[in-house]
């Protein structure tokens, strides 16, 4: 899930990994773990369905059994993603 929004970052660790360039790949790594972590601290996919909505990609339609965050997960996850 995560990929949809840090997909090219991701790409590009991977990259760098394979090129033996571990020191910039784990740099990546570091900086992507605490947005993932964030991402799935609530029932996913609801995460990055809202992250996609405030960038202005999608809209946040959800059918049940899916709820929106609420508005302190929301701030929590954003915070996470901005930081």
């Amino acid at each position: 899930m995560a990929s949809h929004l840090y997909g090219e970052r991701m790409y590009q660790m991977i990259t760098d990994y394979q090129a033996g360039k571990t020191d910039v790949a784990q740099e990546t790594m570091d900086w992507l773990l605490p947005r993932m972590d964030a991402l799935f601290a609530y029932p996913s996919p609801e995460p990055v369905k809202m992250a996609l909505a405030k960038r202005g990609e999608i809209k946040n339609n959800l059918r049940l059994p899916m709820i929106p965050l609420n508005d302190a997960e929301t701030q929590h996850v954003l915070s996470v993603l901005e930081g």
